[in-house]
């Protein structure tokens, strides 16, 4: 899997960043970063252009995840009659992981689209 890197520069301080792994920050942090990119844009503007084309894709991926995760729940659930059976227990724990995967891809996508939303509201001022 290939990174994402942006590299930018606020006066003296130079910054290298993986936007693959961008979700692992404080919403204060990414925030900061973005403000401070933006703080030159005639110093970073590859680094500005990287993150257009990045967040609209990524936010696209992760929707595409979410679509897929869905369609998987829809198809894979399964009705349990007897919780209690062996096999009722295997059948409630496979619903379990696909009902987890849908929560996941969604909690992804909406925090892609959050990082978006704390770019535009950069990217405007």
């Amino acid at each position: 899997m290939t990174n994402t890197t942006i590299h930018f520069q606020y006066e003296t301080t130079r910054f290298e960043i993986y936007l693959d792994k961008i979700t692992g920050l404080p919403a204060p942090n990414i925030r900061k970063l973005f403000k401070l990119m933006l703080s030159e844009p005639w110093n970073n503007q590859a680094a500005i252009d990287t993150v257009e084309a990045f967040l609209p894709a990524q936010i696209e991926k992760s929707k595409e995840a979410w679509r897929q995760a869905s369609a998987d729940f829809n198809n894979g659930w399964r009705l349990v009659q007897n919780k209690r059976s062996k096999q009722g227990r295997a059948i409630m724990a496979q619903n379990n992981r696909i009902h987890k995967a849908v929560k996941s891809t969604k909690g992804i996508h909406q925090h892609w689209v959050r990082i978006y939303g704390y770019w535009n509201d950069h990217n405007k001022q």
